[in-house]
């Protein structure tokens, strides 16, 4: 899980391990059942960050500058 850190970032770690297990720290998390709930929901991120990279990728440069606005939060 706590790779998952440099995949979606670290406001999306963070907020995910807040919202999810209320929890800073995934060592805190005793339930393995909010562990498995958390890590799934990380790689939902993952997955949601790839699907935009590729639709980005697909409109190329001129497109993608007035695309990336709608996403600045999530992609930083």
């Amino acid at each position: 899980m706590e790779q998952m850190e440099q995949i979606v970032g670290k406001r999306m770690y963070r907020g995910l391990l807040k919202a999810v297990a209320r929890v800073w720290n995934p060592k805190d998390i005793q339930d393995p059942a909010i562990r498995q709930k958390v890590l799934a929901h990380m790689q939902a991120a993952e997955r949601g960050f790839r699907r935009v990279a590729a639709v980005l990728d697909g409109v190329g440069p001129e497109g993608a500058d007035t695309n990336t606005s709608i996403f600045e939060v999530a992609i930083d």
